[in-house]
């Protein structure tokens, strides 16, 4: 590419006047981008799971024909990430927390990147780390207690608060405040499930008040604000903008059959939408709301005849943007549907009290979530088909806690356990059981560290007794034997 600039010479006599363009050419551009630096550093170990990946490069940088390739792996599989250019920064975030103990690869393929003047990366670059697990560990506090990941002895990464008034948080922490998805349990029977930013409530979050109610959106500082749902104890329901909590924006209302659609003013229909509503009737229910084509577009209200009601956004007939879902046995979803499935950010309450909130494909829990159990046991980390799968935490009811990786509905891979924020294990596990290597410490001083077999001290190990008596050797289900 040639960067030319242009002089305007004007020249004047007493004959004549005259102007002369002159064009200089700059020297062509022919030097590709080249990485400078890498966060981590290829080959490093010991990186923390929620690590931010960025390459510097020489230059400024845009997306080139080979960008879609770039990959993060590990075992050769491919690690849900997203790809973001600012300046000559490119940073990789991964969706979801990385693995403990896990080995990873960054590969930027040639031509993944360009410069100003389309000179593309040129040579194909892997870069190689490994992870490790954050301390876990207990903190007292006079008003509660805390067990979960530490840094330098303040609150970061996955962990729970039980303060002494009965409130629970419980999900990821950031320099002792809570920050990324979480599950706030209030005093009054309220629950918050979703995003938090510096120990308040921002972004996208479901609230379900001690009435009933439920609200899923957008929060700004603890306060309903941006886009949202809300719908009431007695079937009422609003989707639209929200402002200082107040219908304020775009919006409609349903409540008994009647649609109010229009622009709102704290709480108030300003200007309605005067677009009459249709009067639909299908062999499996009815229908009343806009239509298109003789199908359901737009808002809407299919009833339908075993008993079910939706009330929310069709495209072409099929249940398509936010809406409100309720089963004949009162299940409600409230959330995001794509081609009639909930797929998107949505809370789902189950009959019997239990309650999930979070990201959803194909109708069922898939990528980061909150499951409230009725029991009162509670799990936020990575879901795949409706099952734990990844990085979590759970609490029971019974004040046990477990941080650390799962494996289809189990505790897999690495974690710590607090029996009642008492006894501790950290190490290995397979479906469930301690297995592997790992570390037991009991609240009376003793330790144990070693192999473990289906939770039992099984092969080489050593036991440290809070007297100073030290018992090592092999282990056979508990007993040392030699």
């Amino acid at each position: 590419m040639f960067k030319k600039t242009v002089t305007l010479l004007c020249a004047l006599t007493l004959v004549f006047s005259q102007c002369f363009i002159v064009t200089a050419f700059a020297k062509a551009d022919k030097t590709a981008p080249v990485i400078t630096q890498y966060s981590p550093s290829n080959n490093q170990t010991e990186i923390a799971i929620d690590v931010k990946i960025t390459l510097k490069f020489s230059e400024n940088i845009y997306k080139g024909s080979a960008f879609s390739s770039i990959k993060l792996t590990a075992s050769n599989k491919s690690v849900t990430s997203k790809m973001s250019i600012s300046k000559n920064i490119l940073s990789i975030a991964h969706t979801y927390s990385l693995v403990n103990k896990t080995t990873y690869v960054l590969t930027i393929p040639a031509k993944a990147v360009k410069d100003k003047a389309g000179n593309l990366f040129k040579n194909r670059t892997s870069i190689k780390f490994t992870t490790t697990a954050r301390p876990v560990n207990l903190i007292t506090y006079s008003s509660g207690k805390y067990f979960g990941e530490l840094i330098n002895g303040k609150e970061n990464g996955l962990g729970v608060m039980i303060w002494d008034n009965g409130e629970v948080y419980t999900g990821n922490w950031t320099n002792g405040q809570e920050n990324g998805l979480g599950t706030y349990t209030y005093n009054d029977g309220s629950v918050y499930s979703g995003d938090w930013v510096s120990g308040a409530i921002n972004g996208k979050g479901s609230y379900s008040y001690s009435d009933g109610s439920i609200y899923i959106g957008d929060w700004v500082n603890g306060i309903r604000t941006g886009q949202g749902m809300f719908k009431w104890n007695d079937g009422d329901v609003y989707i639209g903008a929200f402002v200082d909590n107040t219908f304020t924006g775009q919006g409609i209302y349903y409540s008994d059959g009647i649609i109010s659609k229009g622009l709102w003013s704290e709480g108030v229909l300003v200007t309605p939408d005067l677009t009459p509503v249709s009067t639909l009737s299908f062999p499996y229910g009815a229908y009343t709301g806009y239509t298109s084509g003789g199908k359901p577009q737009g808002f809407g209200v299919m009833t339908y005849l075993k008993g079910d009601i939706y009330a929310g956004f069709w495209v072409k007939g099929v249940r398509n943007g936010k809406g409100f879902y309720k089963w004949d046995y009162n299940d409600i979803y409230l959330g995001d549907w794509v081609s009639g499935n909930r797929t998107g950010k949505g809370t789902f309450k189950w009959n019997y009290g239990d309650n999930y909130y979070g990201d959803w494909l194909g109708g069922k829990e898939n990528g980061q979530g909150i499951f409230n159990w009725d029991s009162d046991d509670t799990f936020v980390g990575v879901w795949t088909n409706g099952v734990e799968n990844g990085q979590g935490i759970f609490l029971w009811n019974n004040e046990d806690v477990y941080v650390g990786d799962w494996l289809s509905g189990m505790k897999n891979g690495h974690g710590t356990f607090t029996w009642n924020f008492s006894d501790i294990y950290t190490g290995n596990w397979n479906k469930g059981n301690r297995t592997g290597k790992g570390t037991f410490t009991w609240n009376n001083g003793d330790s144990y560290s070693g192999n473990w077999v289906n939770g039992r001290r099984n092969g080489l190990g050593t036991y440290y007794y809070n007297n100073g008596t030290i018992s090592r050797g092999i282990w056979e289900d508990d007993i040392l034997v030699g």
